[in-house]
């Protein structure tokens, strides 16, 4: 199997283990609720998106597709990369939470990444099969580390990740701009796009430019035949 841990300087990028379960949980809380667009607009307290928080990490963890990022000066987790395969991520935002608000989120991630499978995936309409697709389902970082091009690195490690463990295609939603900007210089393509000021989903119509429009988008690990 490919090594994807990686050390620049005090930072260490490493699979996500259970040593560090909670310390991702607690950085992916952080990181959520204060900085993501999407949890913003929703309103969602650290309690609300605790539990969604430890779902995703421990899904990430037992399918061997999390990579954290680790102040080794400290110890502690200070950004992730949490993907899913395609089947999985498409069941976790049917049942995303009781709460009327996670109901609407995932009926939203719903519907952006229906616009892959109607627009892009092969067959067309075709639900995806197991092992296929990757999804990036959350990546993100403490304030702090921000100007240390750490987000990208990561980004790096997920798409080596993926690679070995030969899915052909990484399909991601990113809702904020600076994200979209990250995805499209490492070579995503732009298969569809929600403008939030129109949206059919109230409370993100409060999201103001600059990110006006949640993207998805894909990679080709493999030659893609339309």
């Amino acid at each position: 199997r490919m090594q994807v841990a990686k050390e620049v300087g005090k930072l260490k990028y490493q699979l996500l283990t259970e040593e560090y379960l909670e310390s991702t949980i607690a950085c992916v809380v952080n990181v959520w609720v204060n900085q993501n667009l999407i949890c913003r607009a929703f309103e969602c307290t650290a309690d609300e998106y605790t539990p969604l928080a430890r779902s995703t990490c421990s899904k990430a963890l037992s399918s061997r597709l999390g990579i954290i990022i680790i102040d080794t000066s400290i110890d502690k987790v200070v950004g992730f990369g949490l993907n899913l395969d395609l089947v999985d991520e498409i069941e976790s935002e049917k049942v995303k939470g009781e709460k009327e608000k996670f109901l609407v989120w995932g009926r939203f991630l719903l519907e952006m990444l229906d616009m892959y499978i109607k627009s892009y995936h092969s067959p067309p309409n075709s639900l995806p099969k197991r092992g296929d697709v990757m999804c990036q389902n959350l990546i993100g970082i403490l304030p702090a580390y921000t100007n240390q091009r750490a987000t990208t690195e990561c980004l790096n490690r997920c798409i080596e990740m993926a690679r070995d463990m030969k899915f052909k295609r990484i399909v991601t939603t990113n809702t904020h701009i600076a994200a979209q900007r990250v995805s499209e210089n490492k070579g995503f393509k732009k298969v569809g796009e929600l403008e939030y000021a129109t949206c059919s989903y109230k409370p993100l119509r409060s999201i103001a430019p600059p990110t006006q429009f949640a993207i998805i988008y894909v990679l080709d690990l493999v030659p893609c035949v339309q």
